[in-house]
């Protein structure tokens, strides 16, 4: 893949497209990091210094272009460009020289000298360059032996030091005809060594012909026969061996294949239990079927996990006359989703039940608190998170409060539904936070609210393997609204069964409905 990324920004650089190259190098730099490979890190560098050198060299109307993509301006732009460069390629020379890799370190070297000498820093080049010469020519490299005396005779020339200069265009001049003459070399090399082996070729094919004719000739009608019949003998003899050892090689092959099945179903028994196990704590945070009829009354849980386990999950608090209710999104599903879907519903809990604390935004704000206090405690930078819509309904005051964080509410009443829209922010780390809104709802009789996670309009299916998305959602929503809370469960669990069909499920799916 880094190859691949790193062809692209080649094939960008060469066309004069400099940010585009720049941002896939930057791709391979990343790949790079992630597995920490010091060869893929040392080649994203190199290139990006030498995009960036290759800047200054660019035609005016490209130039402009560049340095307004990159938001640079000002007598700056030329000196802030090579210092980038000039960064990048001493970056990579260091992770170059941890290689080893001869061939590019001496490109890495040579690259350097060329941005030292666009800053007309022309000392620091020629020891760079003779650096690079030196290394190119201990290890037979005639390509960057070449391009380092270019770069000596280049610098020598600007700092009018004429003798070294005119010395070391000679030098470049007597490789580059070193080349040439090898490469013709070894051009005729190669066609001498084809027309040997064809000349050859022929005459061991006349050979066998002659052969062959004097041959049959000469044989008669007996000896025909008994080699045919000697033949025959001796090619069913081979072919029994080589049933026989067949008949061995896959009689051991068959007990190491049993082995290994014993030892792969072995391992995912132990798995499989480990997750079983993980679905029991999960199913533990879970409210009770009976709890949710007993406060929710005519209600639905459309609850459908990717995996055993899953990251959303549902939760509900009973504090007085108030039903604490939400459907939440944590990162990830499976195993890790599980985990992080534990924490998170500890935290809505703690600030709920402990901290009593009973309106939803505040009830988010806190639960960020609470978490990001728990991942800062780790050594690892944690993200984890999740999104939600949180709802308080007030049996007493008959009024429903809701704060979402990227999750929002959807209320239907009298054949309308209206979308109470959420804060743009999740519930974990986030750069530019601020606290979360809180709406108050007047709940009428026979009006219906929905929350739901992602996972339903997010499932790819149908015709052409695209998404469900929120507006038939929406519409699915409205259509069944009237119909028992139950009904509506199965209707919704059918549209998207049927919608996905024989492809993968790729997200866990919570919703709550909610008629009062």
């Amino acid at each position: 893949m880094a190859i691949a990324i790193n062809n692209i920004g080649d094939v960008y650089s060469n066309q004069g497209n400099y940010p585009a190259a720049a941002d896939y190098y930057l791709k391979e730099l990343q790949l790079g990091e992630g597995v920490f490979n010091e060869e893929l890190m040392a080649e994203a560098y190199e290139c990006l210094g030498n995009t960036y050198s290759s800047v200054v060299s660019a035609t005016p109307d490209s130039l402009d272009w560049i340095w307004n993509k990159w938001f640079l301006t000002g007598p700056i732009k030329k000196s802030v460009i090579l210092d980038t460069a000039l960064r990048y390629q001493q970056i990579a020379l260091e992770y170059y020289k941890s290689t080893n890799i001869n061939y590019d370190l001496s490109s890495c070297l040579n690259g350097i000298g060329k941005t030292l000498q666009l800053q007309s820093k022309y000392k620091k080049a020629i020891s760079t360059y003779t650096w690079a010469f030196e290394l190119a020519a201990s290890n037979g490299l005639l390509e960057k032996e070449k391009y380092a005396a270019l770069g000596l005779y280049e610098s020598y020339k600007a700092i009018e030091e004429f003798e070294e200069s005119l010395q070391w265009l000679e030098i470049s001049s007597n490789i580059k005809d070193t080349i040439f003459s090898s490469d013709r070399q070894m051009e005729v090399g190669r066609l001498e060594s084809r027309y040997q082996f064809e000349l050859k070729e022929a005459a061991m094919i006349l050979e066998q012909e002659k052969e062959r004719a004097v041959a049959i000739s000469e044989k008669k009608i007996q000896q025909t026969i008994i080699w045919s019949v000697s033949g025959g003998f001796l090619l069913l003899l081979a072919f029994s061996v080589f049933i026989f050892n067949r008949f061995r090689i896959t009689q051991r092959q068959k007990k190491i294949i049993t082995w290994q099945k014993e030892v792969v179903d072995e391992k995912n028994k132990e798995i499989t239990d480990s997750i079983q196990y993980a679905k029991r704590i999960q199913s533990a945070i879970l409210p009770a079927p009976k709890l949710v009829r007993q406060y929710l009354e005519d209600s639905f849980i459309l609850y459908k996990p990717k995996d055993i386990v899953a990251g959303d999950f549902y939760w509900i608090e009973i504090v007085e006359d108030k039903v604490f209710f939400t459907s939440a999104d944590c990162t990830g599903h499976g195993v890790p989703g599980a985990m992080v879907s534990v924490m998170c519903s500890n935290a809505l809990s703690k600030a709920v039940k402990e901290l009593g604390i009973h309106q939803p935004a505040k009830i988010l704000d806190k639960t960020v608190e609470i978490l990001e206090e728990r991942f800062a405690k780790s050594e690892e930078e944690v993200k984890d998170g999740m999104d939600l819509a949180l709802c308080c309904l007030n049996l007493k005051t008959k009024k429903l409060d809701y704060a979402g964080a990227n999750n929002p509410l959807y209320c239907i009443t009298r054949g309308e539904l209206k979308e109470i829209k959420p804060d743009k922010q999740p519930i974990g780390r986030y750069d530019d936070r601020q606290p979360y809104n809180n709406h108050t709802l007047d709940i009428k009789t026979g009006d219906c609210y929905y929350i739901f996670t992602d996972g339903f309009a997010d499932q790819f299916g149908g015709p052409k393997g695209k998404k469900f998305k929120y507006k038939p959602f929406k519409q699915l929503l409205l259509d069944n609204h009237d119909k028992p809370m139950d009904e509506q469960k199965q209707l919704l669990d059918k549209a998207i069964e049927d919608w996905r069909g024989q492809l993968e499920q790729v997200d866990d799916i919570c919703i709550i409905g909610l008629r009062i």
